[in-house]
């Protein structure tokens, strides 16, 4: 029977690609695993990329109105683990509100205009819009990265969520959800949890398919989730970085949040432009426009932005270490997954995929002026790299990747942690 549980960092082997995939992969080996706790590597298999037609920033919008009938990867159905069977026969509880949840009267207070988009008004560390447009990225964003992942799940995830007859409900918690889509999917893989969902703003649950068992929470995270302690089995998150100020720190409240033998799992990009043998390209704000690729420049002036901002570049350089060194967590699992953000002549996925990745970074592109231009950058200047961007997407031949550094970890039953000092 077909299971919705799956090793998102065990890739698919070579040997299931056809002979002129085979062929190319040694000259473009996009997804790099580095050695985890077994020490070994993994790769994935794919077909030829499309060069697709050039687009202009502008047909995003456009783009967004399709969505409709655009083409996503199919929902999974619920899964069929038997731990299912082993389920408790208690109702679903809906959680006590720890903060703020949401209420009618919030939902005016809650965005802001800037630049075109709507912002969250709950931070300002975190400026990436908040609009229908975005949550539409980040959805179809979730749904590739399945793809690209063969996987949502760590392994060690069907393990906590297993439910026994007198063990108390199961509990995940997904730090900064965006859109809810990993969130809500997990609430339908594995039924018999429950699992709150934090952002600056509220999942849209009005949804006839909106998962019984999930709530909203708006908080920011920047302000400690100490009302979140020892109270799940699961706690997750996933590109969070750009709002973050202090992210070793949210590490320690992930920590002090899992109950023992839980399950963290992070993941994190660090900003920085990769070539196709996953050396650094040094680009920068300073040097005149066109020395480095323009995708590389871009991500340069995000990263720049982010930092102006107080958000955390260097969590994901630094998620590893963090980790591996912390005395509550064990059975460190981590690996590098390299996305080819400017396709070119990369053949390493379906085909499929390189069009969702080309959509994906258009969208993104536009998501990012408010960032760039509330960090001093002007509209001229703006306007002029993403020109460059969506010119380089389509027509270039050389791929340009993202390092998204992912790791999971298990709490330890047998180490008991102090509550953080309070921040200075």
């Amino acid at each position: 029977m077909e299971s919705a549980y799956f090793d998102p960092y065990d890739f698919i082997s070579d040997d299931s690609s056809n002979e002129s995939v085979s062929e190319v992969q040694d000259e473009d080996y996009d997804m790099a695993s580095s050695a985890g706790s077994d020490g070994t590597q993994s790769q994935g298999s794919g077909s030829s990329a499309s060069s697709g037609d050039a687009m202009s920033i502008s047909d995003v919008a456009s783009s967004f109105q399709e969505k409709k009938n655009r083409v996503f990867s199919p929902r999974p159905r619920a899964s069929t683990m038997s731990s299912y069977s082993y389920h408790s026969s208690e109702q679903f509880r809906t959680p006590s509100p720890s903060n703020q949840s949401l209420t009618a009267s919030m939902r005016e207070t809650l965005y802001r205009e800037e630049y075109g988009r709507e912002l969250n008004t709950f931070s300002d560390v975190y400026r990436l819009p908040a609009d229908e447009e975005e949550i539409d990225r980040l959805e179809k964003q979730h749904n590739m990265l399945v793809d690209i992942f063969g996987a949502k799940y760590p392994p060690p995830m069907g393990v906590a969520l297993r439910q026994g007859h007198y063990e108390p409900t199961k509990k995940v918690l997904d730090l900064g959800c965006g859109s809810g889509a990993w969130v809500k999917d997990v609430c339908r893989d594995f039924p018999y949890c429950e699992a709150i969902g934090v952002d600056l703003v509220p999942i849209d649950d009005s949804d006839p398919d909106f998962p019984p068992n999930l709530r909203m929470e708006i908080d920011d995270l920047n302000k400690g989730i100490e009302h979140f302690y020892d109270s799940f089995d699961v706690v997750h998150s996933r590109l969070i970085a750009f709002g973050i100020r202090d992210y070793r720190r949210l590490i320690e409240h992930m920590t002090r949040a899992v109950r023992p033998n839980g399950v963290i799992e992070v993941q994190e990009y660090d900003f920085r432009t990769y070539t196709r043998d996953n050396k650094l390209i040094p680009a920068n704000t300073t040097d005149p426009l066109g020395t480095y690729p323009w995708w590389a420049t871009f991500l340069a002036h995000v990263r720049e932005g982010v930092a102006k901002s107080g958000g955390d570049i260097r969590a994901a350089t630094d998620l590893e270490s963090w980790v591996r060194s912390h005395e509550a967590l064990t059975d460190v699992v981590y690996r590098d997954v390299y996305l080819p953000v400017v396709p070119g002549n990369c053949r390493r996925y379906q085909e499929d995929v390189y069009t969702r990745m080309k959509d994906d970074v258009m969208a993104f592109l536009r998501s990012l002026k408010p960032l760039l231009m509330g960090s001093g950058v002007s509209e001229q200047r703006y306007e002029y790299l993403v020109h460059h961007c969506v010119r380089e997407l389509h027509e270039s031949e050389t791929p340009q990747y993202v390092r998204m550094q992912c790791v999971y970890a298990t709490r330890r039953p047998d180490v008991l942690l102090e509550p953080l000092p309070p921040v200075e």
